[in-house]
């Protein structure tokens, strides 16, 4: 289970370059699938060897179509996680201006501590704060 100093590092910014290197390759393995296309179109094939290249490009081509499909959820899932953890980030920086306000101390394992505690002598019936 990730701890509170784990979830301080989750930030929008951290994902960005996962995101780019998964453009970078989905933009890639278009331009080879594209590229095998182009190929198979200028080639007149005959004889036995027309139906093995046939059934080759065929298959190449549905590996291509799979793996141009993977590619573009993963990218999906990663940019939705992305947008989560940049969700995360903000109510982090909430979180941290709260308890900084109200004087709250948060240990790395998550444990909210109060360095001013108020004793509960002090506290009359309407909830204010007697000094007496």
């Amino acid at each position: 289970m990730p701890t509170w100093s784990d979830i301080q590092e989750w930030t929008f910014s951290s994902l960005q370059p996962v995101v780019d290197d998964l453009v970078y390759y989905r933009q890639q393995a278009a331009r080879v699938s594209a590229s095998m296309l182009d190929l198979d179109a200028g080639v007149e094939w005959s004889g036995d060897g027309a139906a093995a290249a046939g059934t080759w490009f065929s298959s190449l081509e549905d590996t291509s179509t799979l793996l141009l499909a993977s590619l573009g959820e993963l990218l999906t899932v990663t940019t939705a996680m992305q947008n989560r953890m940049g969700e995360v980030e903000v109510l982090v920086l909430e979180i941290l201006s709260l308890t900084s306000h109200h004087e709250f101390a948060i240990a790395d394992d998550g444990t909210v501590t109060d360095d001013n505690p108020i004793s509960w002598t002090e506290v009359t019936v309407d909830g204010a704060v007697s000094y007496v």
